[in-house]
């Protein structure tokens, strides 16, 4: 009988609540416990190991896996270096919150079991890839510019450190690295009932005064907007004034607010209420629905008008954060999740897109070709377009965009901004497909593309 291959997982790690997103793919053993993840979390996103943390079952917030027992905590809890990692990520996604105070919420997927064959021989646990500089211990302030950029080569080197084998538990992330006093208040914000302490209760007229405040910007007061975003992120607000939320934002035409006026002035009303809506949509879809079927395919529109008619050519400086054009394709690939964003909306995606292109007038100047390689990747992996079809959109904005001209024609002339902006989608998209096995026939198209503008024979 042949021995059985040991098993990897690899897992993507996003830090919710950050713009542009923070994120890293790792690779761990199958057989990791929690207290080993939390180790490679830590290293991964450059924290000190200096609080407490819990993981938390996507779907069932009354169960907790901890360094150690909460006293006040009143539903179940098992000590994370008692739990199967591979157990539990099979059956559902995790939430990894560090820091009760701060409450660092940290959303992990498993994208894919490998083997060791698929591991190019790099020691596992480590860092396939990611996207944004680290966070700053202690600091609640998500816009902080004193960050550490990301570092892969430095991520992996200390990964390697700390797990001189694969199943090594490193001493120094068995304890925390602060005094009792501080963990004393850590565990005190989670109150006698097992619920964090409710904030002011939420209301319409609330939601009212933020919608005015988004159509004032950039005069107006920001603190009750920044309430409600901070609120919506740890699902502090009733689903109904969720609901209520998004109908306003709807009606309000909020996320298209002066999309076509001077794309200096309006551009950070549009950001705050794509923030709001980001929020909206991953609370719909993550725990309880609260948006009917009517109001998500509305949702759906705006946001795909949006994608064909945003700007690129600003990032705000009241922001620091996205272009505009890096908003709406974030909001793009929340709502392509929905199940109302069928397969019809999918094969139409390309004139979308090509819209989009149309209307840029400077290069790229964020994630958006990741954003949109990403777009395409996820929809060929949920099905939700063939591969022919897909190969037919790629096709038509080549062409539309004149991208074929260029390749088959004779010299390297310089692309325009559409071409070199559909071209950097594309060699993306190239890199992303060698990591999927089922898409051998839209790989070999794209490869295609990209190595004849590159002029690799």
């Amino acid at each position: 009988m042949a021995k059985e291959k040991k098993q990897y997982l690899q897992l993507k790690i996003e830090l919710e609540d950050t713009k542009p997103l923070v994120w890293r793919r790792l690779v761990v053993p199958a057989d990791f416990r929690l207290n080993q993840l939390h180790a490679a979390i830590q290293i991964a996103f450059g924290w000190q190991n200096k609080h407490l943390y819990v993981f938390i079952p996507e779907y069932d917030d009354q169960v907790l896996y901890t360094l150690a027992a909460l006293p006040n905590w009143e539903g179940e809890q098992t000590l994370a270096s008692e739990a199967s990692l591979q157990y539990l990520i099979e059956q559902e996604n995790l939430e990894y919150i560090y820091d009760m105070n701060a409450q660092w919420t940290h959303f992990i997927h498993l994208e894919e079991m490998l083997v060791a064959d698929q591991l190019n021989n790099e020691p596992a646990p480590f860092c396939v890839t990611g996207r944004g500089a680290n966070e700053r211990e202690d600091s609640d302030n998500r816009t902080d510019t004193a960050r550490v950029p990301f570092n892969k080569a430095k991520i992996n080197t200390a990964l390697q450190a700390a797990f001189p084998t694969e199943n090594a538990m490193p001493r120094q992330y068995e304890t925390v690295n602060t005094d009792a006093a501080d963990l004393t208040e850590e565990t005190s914000i989670l109150s006698d009932d097992g619920e964090p302490p409710l904030a002011e209760e939420w209301t319409e007229d609330k939601i009212d005064a933020v919608m005015h405040a988004l159509v004032q910007l950039p005069e107006a007061d920001t603190r009750l907007f920044e309430e409600l975003s901070q609120d919506l992120m740890f699902r502090e607000v009733p689903a109904e004034i969720e609901q209520y939320a998004v109908v306003q934002l709807l009606a309000k035409r909020l996320l298209l607010f002066r999309v076509d006026a001077s794309p200096y002035e309006f551009v950070e009303n549009r950001l705050r209420a794509a923030e709001l809506v980001t929020g909206l949509i991953n609370n719909d879809i993550r725990s309880e629905p609260f948006l009917d079927s009517d109001q998500r395919s509305a949702l759906i529109d705006q946001v795909e008008e949006l994608v064909s008619h945003e700007r690129n050519d600003v990032r705000p400086a009241s922001t620091g954060q996205q272009t505009g054009l890096e908003s709406a394709l974030e909001l793009l690939l929340a709502v392509i999740a929905y199940k109302e964003y069928n397969a019809k909306r999918a094969q139409d995606l390309d004139q979308t897109l090509l819209k989009m292109l149309d209307n840029l007038t400077a290069p790229f100047a964020g994630h958006e070709a990741d954003m949109l390689a990403i777009l395409y990747y996820r929809l060929l992996e949920t099905r939700k377009v063939t591969a022919r079809k897909m190969i037919g959109q790629l096709e038509n904005i080549t062409k539309k965009v004149g991208y074929h001209a260029v390749i088959n024609g004779g010299g390297a002339p310089l692309l325009d901004v559409q071409q070199t902006a559909w071209a950097q989608a594309l060699t993306v998209l190239d890199v992303m497909l060698m990591h999927y096995p089922k898409s051998t026939t839209v790989l070999d198209y794209v490869d295609g593309v990209v190595t004849k503008r590159l002029g690799i024979d």
